[in-house]
């Protein structure tokens, strides 16, 4: 009952919210004449032509100066404006500008703010104007154009232009693809978040990570777990899990319309990118599976047939950073063109890993310090290259085929012991209490020192109550405390990781008419991680782990995008399929021998899905979508590994499998399973335009995270069940999500609010098992509810502020049976701050001998914790991180010196961690689980400057 009744008075707000955005918005549109909306679809060309164009879809007749207007070119217009509104939008950089007379003709002038070019000298005051009749459609492209980013520009600076007739410096409009087709990103109905190339650069945005900073409502840290650098876990808005060979992540991520199962070494640094959206929200209707969270979209920048360009940039920094990046667009006649781009980074790390001779647990003062030198974690040496080519046979056609690989290698991330507890350890050293405690395979038993264990002992131990702890282990980690400082760590052994990443994409539109386009997406992937990781990061060999893992994927999309009057859709049909491999192996929990397990999983999904909007009036819209998947998973695993009991006090001559064991060797063993899921998603969402600056929508989506099999497969005995490669179910969010969108000042000012409620069912859940295995299962049901405000302010044409805040909360409704050991139902949600918040402030001064530009952005986030289960969680610190730029540019902006810096106020912080010392929230049940005995945090990388020089040409 409690979780209903929040659940009705959370909707009960969120439906007062939307009666409150709309009365404001019919408020503040009262007093606006609401003119009539055409449908404009003009396409880049010189302004003489798109004129021309313009005039025949609207029925109004021109008069402009032909020869001007034929020197200029045009920029895109496609949607519903007013006739203002296109005309700003298409003549928007031109210099031109124009007004309705008296008589309803609209007269096309130069604009008396413009700068005057060469070629605008050239041409004679005197140029007669020429009469264009013509019929009556539409036309509503311009004031769209004058916003920017909706939901989306929490830090991004927006871009800047002047508008036609005032001269008035007024924000710039983005387009972005969030439903898969362009449209201004104030139209678009979902809360978005987008950043163009020069936003990314002036922002410090290297990598996916770096975006965690400049969006609210997303955290991007490491998982639960202490693996490599590039182990993402995504949240948006709360909704998020780490996608592991078994499981898959919450947040999709796309690369040039690609879909990346894994992030994991996914390209993520940035080389040669046009735009980010990220996309908050289940997408479940266009994008599918695996988006419950939401969406993040990488749109790199393609080649074109205008001109040579390119350019080189080296640069040196903190921590020895040398990076080196270049780019060259070279047409190859007037129908195809390559691009090229490349990069190159390198830098040291920030954690000193002070590395000891190998020791076991069963021999630990055969530990020695600094013997085998130190290493530096949290490093990075990497490089990638891209190449693409575009190629149009024909005005309707246009194909681009993309490239790109990517090596990222280092020490691995910047882990470091925080705290042990040895109470919490299982039993270690002596044979017969190490299979007791059920920690040690009988191979090893009949190998180790202290004789052979009979089961008359291994009953006795098991009854007593094994020592849990082995006291030579207490000088060394005190030692290993001794001997550390903030920036220093002691391991047992050395970290090393190596990525490769190989991408080959191929995408071709063809519009099939003026109404209909289509367009072909295939996409393959090849990522390949090798990882050795210290997971406990003490000097002792507890919980070491060697991994190698390969994932092959392809995809394939067809889309035919219809714009014909008063209906915009898109339909389409999708397929997937990838092959993950993972071959892991390490020590665990100090047994003299290592475990191996091997998986391999074959997955398959294909879709069908539409979506489509249909104007009711001039102002009134609504959009439905629908999507039906089937996804097909086969996994099979085999495990070797220590024999693990489920009960402290089992007795071993209850189970035949022990009896054999303790009287033979270990006995490998592996098993399979495959599954069928099928799941529809659904989009429903109304859009009213007050005027053409203010528009109010609700929506309601759905969508599914896909179900998996459990993959951890090692010999256990005792009581309970093997669990094996047991199936869990897919992981469904709803939601109900309402928007403002507005632009202010004569444009020069956007406010956009959203607020959304999600219902959260079957929420996947890695749990430990009190024998220390993990597997998932469907935990429980949630609930998060929240919203996004972001402004944007074009001060002067020289200054430009913004700022968001993210506001977030949320909680457990119901809690599975199976999981009630390690959460509560008032357990804290993961990756859940209450509050986020960016801003922004961007200033550029034009000087006779070229420009400076200055930006600084700051972006902060209040306590957080690492996991749902409060068996391993930790709580991560608020904290806030300053970025800052300043750059010099020539007047013909051929050179630029620049000079930036990252976590400008040296903010100490973590990114994650791990807790097994048994001492968190829920301590009794914790310590009966034997824990592994560590907490290990991940440090946030420090103040860091850079210096760079660049040349364009």
């Amino acid at each position: 009952m409690r979780g209903v009744s929040n659940s009705c008075a959370h909707l009960g707000k969120l439906i007062y919210l939307v009666l409150l955005m709309f009365s404001a918005a019919g408020y503040a549109g009262e007093q606006l004449k609401d003119e009539t909306r055409y449908h404009v679809d003009i396409p880049p060309m010189n302004a003489a032509e798109a004129l021309n164009s313009l005039a025949g879809q609207t029925g109004i007749t021109m008069l402009f100066p032909y020869d001007l207007a034929s020197s200029r070119r045009a920029n895109a217009v496609r949607g519903h404006y007013t006739l203002q509104h296109a005309l700003d939008l298409m003549l928007r950089g031109t210099g031109l500008t124009g007004s309705r007379s008296d008589k309803g003709v609209l007269m096309i002038s130069r604009t008396s703010t413009a700068l005057i070019d060469k070629e605008d000298t050239a041409v004679k005051e005197n140029e007669q104007l020429q009469a264009r009749p013509v019929n009556k459609t539409s036309l509503l492209a311009g004031i769209t154009a004058l916003f920017a980013s909706a939901v989306a520009t929490p830090v991004a600076t927006g871009q800047t232009t002047q508008a036609g007739t005032a001269g008035l410096t007024i924000l710039e409009e983005i387009t972005v693809t969030a439903r898969k087709r362009e449209e201004n990103l104030q139209n678009v109905p979902i809360s978005v978040t987008a950043f163009n190339a020069e936003q990314i650069e002036q922002l410090g945005i290297i990598n996916l990570l770096d975006l965690d900073t400049h969006v609210v409502n997303l955290s991007l840290g490491g998982g639960d777990n202490t693996g490599g650098t590039n182990f993402v876990r995504a949240t948006i808005r709360g909704v998020g899990t780490q996608a592991r060979i078994n499981t898959d992540g919450a947040v999709g991520l796309y690369l040039d319309g690609v879909y990346v199962p894994r992030m994991t070494g996914t390209l993520l640094d940035l080389l040669d990118v046009e735009n980010i959206e990220v996309l908050r929200g289940p997408q479940g209707t266009l994008f599918g599976r695996n988006t419950t969270g939401g969406a993040i979209r990488y749109n790199s920048k393609r080649p074109h047939t205008e001109k040579f360009e390119g350019y080189i940039k080296a640069g040196y920094g903190s921590r020895d950073l040398i990076e080196v990046t270049g780019m060259a667009n070279i047409p190859l006649g007037e129908k195809a063109a390559i691009r090229v781009s490349a990069y190159s980074r390198d830098q040291d790390g920030y954690v000193d890993n002070m590395l000891g001779n190998i020791a076991t647990a069963t021999d630990p003062s055969a530990l020695q310090y600094d013997s085998h030198g130190t290493q530096e974690l949290g490093d990075y040496d990497n490089w990638g290259v891209r190449a693409s080519l575009r190629f149009q046979p024909a005005d309707a056609l246009t194909v681009d085929l993309t490239g790109a690989y990517t090596e990222d290698k280092g020490n691995g991330p910047a882990f470091k012991l925080t705290d042990w507890n040895l109470n919490a350890r299982r039993g270690e050293g002596e044979p017969c209490r190490m299979i007791a405690r059920g920690v040690v395979r009988a191979r090893e038993v009949r190998r180790a020192p202290g004789g052979v264990c009979t089961l008359e002992r291994a009953r006795s131990d098991a009854f007593n109550g094994v020592a849990e702890t082995n006291s030579a282990l207490d000088p060394v980690l005190d030692n290993a405390f001794g001997v550390l400082d903030g920036d220093n760590t002691q391991g047992g052994i050395a970290n090393y990781e190596k990525i490769t990443t190989e991408m080959l994409s191929a995408e071709i539109s063809w519009d099939i008419n003026e109404y209909l386009t289509a367009t072909s997406r295939t996409g393959y992937l090849n990522i390949e991680p090798f990882y050795i990781n210290d997971n406990d990061y003490t000097p002792v060999i507890w919980r070491e782990r060697v991994r190698d893992y390969k994932n092959d994927s392809f995809s394939q999309e067809v889309l035919i995008n219809g714009d014909h009057e008063r209906l915009n859709w898109t339909a389409g049909v999708f397929y997937f399929e990838e092959t993950p491999e993972e071959l892991t192996t390490g020590s665990d929990n100090g047994t003299p021998d290592v475990f191996i397990r091997e998986e391999t999983l074959d997955a398959e999904s294909i879709a069908l899905f539409a979506e489509g909007s249909y104007w009711l009036f001039d102002n009134l819209s609504v959009t439905l979508g629908y999507r039906w998947t089937e996804d097909k998973k086969e996994l099979t695993a085999f495990g070797d590994g220590p024999i693990r009991s489920r009960d402290r006090n089992f007795d071993p001559a209850s189970d035949p499998d022990i009896l054999a064991l303790i009287n033979g060797p270990g006995i490998p063993s592996s098993a399979s399973a495959g599954d069928t899921w099928r799941e529809s998603t659904w989009r429903a969402s109304i859009q009213y335009h007050w005027t053409d600056n203010v528009m109010t929508y609700f929506t309601a989506s759905t969508g599914y995270t896909s179900g998996s099999f459990n993959n951890e497969l090692e010999l256990k005995f005792g009581p309970s069940e093997n669990f094996g490669i047991l199936p869990f179910e897919a992981e469904e969010v709803d939601l109900y999500e309402a928007g403002f969108r507005s632009t202010l000042a004569d444009g020069r000012i956007r406010f956009n609010a959203t607020g959304f409620f999600q219902d959260w069912t079957g929420r996947q859940l890695r749990k430990i098992q009190p024998d220390g295995t993990r597997f998932v299962t469907n935990a429980g049901n949630a609930e998060t509810y929240g919203a996004e405000i972001d402004v944007t302010f074009q001060v002067t044409e020289s200054l430009n502020f913004a700022a968001a805040v993210g506001i977030l909360d949320g909680e457990w409704t119901t809690i599975a049976p199976e999981v009630s050991d390690q959460i509560l139902i008032d357990s804290e949600l993961a990756r859940l701050p209450d509050l986020t918040f960016s801003l922004a402030l961007n200033h550029t001064a034009f000087l006779d001998f070229g420009s400076v530009r200055t930006s600084v952005s700051y972006g902060w986030r209040a306590d957080q914790y690492s996991s749902d289960a409060e068996t391993r969680t930790i709580e991560i610190d608020s904290y806030g991180l300053m970025t800052g730029r300043i750059e010099y540019a020539t007047v013909d902006e051929k050179w630029a010196l620049a000079l930036s810096c990252r976590n400008c106020l040296d903010e100490d912080y973590i990114n994650t961690g791990v807790d097994f010392t048994g001492t968190t929230m829920n301590q009794a049940r914790v310590r009966d689980l034997g824990r592994e005995g560590y907490r290990v945090e991940q440090i946030g990388e420090p103040l860091g400057w850079f210096l760079e020089i660049k040349r364009s040409f």
